[in-house]
């Protein structure tokens, strides 16, 4: 056969087969195509459903006035599926807000649409109004203190968390979340790229987080007027008229069942069974053990002190005693998840007693024997601690919060809130002011504080746009 015999068949050949195959890869283009333009529109609709739940956000924290609107059951013209927004390209998107599902708590539905309707995405968020959201509070950046350690609940910062503290470092509790960047020390790393992606392992520090909520502004005014009306104002008089056995349980006058060392001269009917707030304009030394000068308002000889309620303090705060106060109190429900990791290579287990109300892997008690009950505060230190409170509630420092051991390590149970630095003398690396969460805790504050409780996608409302 000729060459040219041989090239006429391969050429009807190679047509048939393109005949047959251009078709269907045109078809696959087509398809991939319609599929890309699904998938980009559907990326619009979720992003648009994204904004609705901000939008919504802010338009709830607003105002204490809004937000009490909310919880009270009324409806937010234009934020219950009664009007549709256009100002953000790409489609259009529509808000519903209303209350719960528990209390203090807020649904937002957000719900986008691509601009030629054929994708429509919906992202349901609920968010509680929390005024004290974590067990330390910080203005800014956060750097971390040996001397201060939260259990029980997450720190959020601000700006940056630096665990620039090599023993503070070594411990992987409680969760860390910064609208900046966590960073760790020497070994004991944490976010080691900055800003860039990941920002997070997932599992004990989050940086570049949009919902670290912001600060609760303390209605400083509200909080002063309530310690006048109870007495507790600015006192540096509080002198012994009787020296009593050292950390005698009494029910007042101070508010509860507290222990303290020294009765305070003024009349019980002064008080009352609940919590009060003790507040000073000035610099405070709580003294115990030693004597001391200054603004020292226990300057008798009495070992140990203790104080239910709201402390304000706004200057500096300098503790000289460890604390006393002896009482059950609540654990949060959900303690257990900052404790899920506790070391660098050491995680929560079935055993009990892995941090203080422990009871087994990612359980924990619902209440806690402070002052009585024995514990280890994480593994490898002994189970022997027990706590020495010396507040019980939210105490707030406005200057610098400084720590003087050996007497100094009272604990808190509640949360605490300094502006300025914190720094102890005759501390190490297990001798600390330990701060345990209580997450029921209130303030008088000005702003609404939304933290974010749930977050999903969710079907569509059959709801027609408007």
């Amino acid at each position: 056969m000729s060459r040219k015999g041989i090239i006429l068949p391969v050429v009807v050949i190679a047509f048939v087969f393109l005949a047959i195959t251009v078709p269907f890869l045109i078809k696959l283009v087509i398809a991939d195509t319609r599929a890309s333009v699904s998938v980009h529109k559907k990326s619009i609709a979720f992003n648009l459903a994204e904004a609705a739940v901000e939008r919504g956000y802010w338009k709830v924290k607003s105002s204490t006035s809004i937000f009490k609107s909310v919880m009270d059951g009324y409806t937010l013209a234009g934020y219950n599926f009664d009007s549709t927004y256009s100002d953000i390209s790409g489609g259009y998107y529509r808000i519903k807000i209303s209350s719960g599902p528990s209390a203090n708590q807020v649904t937002i539905v957000g719900e986008g649409k691509d601009s030629n309707n054929r994708e429509i995405r919906a992202i349901k968020a609920v968010f509680e109004n929390k005024t004290v959201y974590s067990p330390l509070i910080t203005n800014g950046n956060f750097t971390s203190s040996q001397f201060l350690t939260a259990f029980w609940g997450s720190i959020m910062a601000q700006g940056n968390f630096s665990l620039t503290d090599a023993n503070a470092a070594k411990r992987y509790f409680p969760r860390k979340y910064a609208k900046g960047v966590v960073t760790g020390q020497g070994s004991y790393t944490r976010d080691t790229n900055g800003s860039a992606p990941p920002n997070t392992d997932n599992v004990e520090w989050w940086s570049m987080y949009q919902y670290v909520p912001e600060l609760p502004m303390l209605d400083f005014a509200t909080l002063r007027a309530q310690a006048q009306a109870t007495g507790t104002l600015n006192r540096y008089d509080l002198k012994s008229h009787y020296k009593g056995s050292p950390c005698k349980t009494t029910t007042g006058p101070l508010g509860g069942g507290y222990s303290i060392c020294k009765k305070i001269p003024v009349q019980p009917s002064t008080y009352t069974a609940s919590d009060v707030v003790w507040y000073w304009d000035g610099n405070v030394t709580i003294q115990g053990y030693e004597g001391c000068s200054g603004n020292c308002p226990f300057s008798s000889a009495c070992h140990n002190h203790g104080f239910k309620g709201t402390l304000v303090v706004r200057g500096n705060l300098t503790l000289r005693d460890a604390g006393c106060y002896k009482f059950s109190g609540p654990v949060p429900y959900y303690a257990h998840l900052d404790h899920y990791k506790l070391l660098q290579k050491t995680y929560d287990t079935a055993a009990s007693n892995e941090y203080p109300a422990d009871i087994g892997y990612q359980v924990n008690k619902t209440t806690f024997n402070f002052g009585t009950e024995s514990f280890r505060p994480w593994p490898g230190q002994s189970s022997g601690w027990v706590h020495t409170v010396i507040a019980r509630g939210f105490t707030y420092v406005g200057g610098n919060l400084t720590i003087v051991g050996p007497y100094g390590f009272g604990d808190f149970v509640g949360a605490v809130w300094v502006v300025g630095n914190v720094s102890s003398s005759g501390g190490s690396g297990t001798a600390f002011c330990g701060v345990f969460y209580n997450d029921q805790l209130s303030v008088p504050v000005l702003n609404v504080v939304l933290i974010k409780k749930s977050w999903q996608e969710q079907n569509p409302s059959s709801q027609a746009w408007i």
